[in-house]
């Protein structure tokens, strides 16, 4: 699907590359489209329980106050315990963070979550051959789109919430096999 994007900054005197932030232009059918797979896969990781109640993050009612409230009560846990018991925190500020992901382990996700293979055709189908256009006053340059997930997609932040569990499985996973 063909999206125009026309670069705009955040108003500095002097903007750096970074400052620049694309707006993409995308028409309604597509946010239908990606709205009716985005409340399918939601619905599907719910019923299914595949989501920990305690991973709040993307999710509706997730609320950040919910989380210190939660990170409170394991720090004093921790402290107050007679046991000797080991807390890790890890936070994590993702820098590009759609940008940064990994189509192949996205679709992955989406397996190992038992998504709809007819869901998951579509999503494939959507991401291959993405491409962007660039224009800059009267020039126009097309940049093949190969990693990472839309910004500004109804569907992106469900994407990215699934890749986010799937490494957040895998820490837990290793946690176990670390003694305390």
């Amino acid at each position: 699907m063909e999206r125009i994007q026309n670069k705009t900054y955040t108003k500095k005197k002097k903007p750096t590359e970074k400052d620049f932030r694309p707006i993409s232009l995308t028409n309604i059918s597509y946010k239908l489209f990606m709205s009716i797979i985005k409340d399918e896969i939601e619905n599907h990781l719910k019923i299914n329980h595949l989501i920990k109640e305690n991973q709040m993050g993307f999710t509706k009612g997730g609320r950040k106050e919910d989380n210190i409230f939660i990170l409170q009560y394991l720090v004093e846990k921790a402290f107050t315990s007679k046991e000797k018991k080991t807390l890790v925190l890890i936070t994590v500020d993702y820098s590009k963070a759609y940008d940064s992901i990994d189509r192949e382990k996205m679709i992955e996700a989406l397996i190992e979550y038992k998504i709809h293979p007819h869901i998951i055709d579509n999503i494939i189908k959507l991401y291959s051959g993405d491409y962007t256009k660039i224009r800059f006053g009267e020039q126009e340059k097309r940049i093949d789109i190969t990693s990472g997930i839309k910004q500004g997609c109804t569907l992106s932040t469900t994407l990215f919430k699934i890749v986010t569990y799937m490494i957040i499985k895998e820490l837990e996973k290793k946690r176990k096999r670390i003694p305390n």
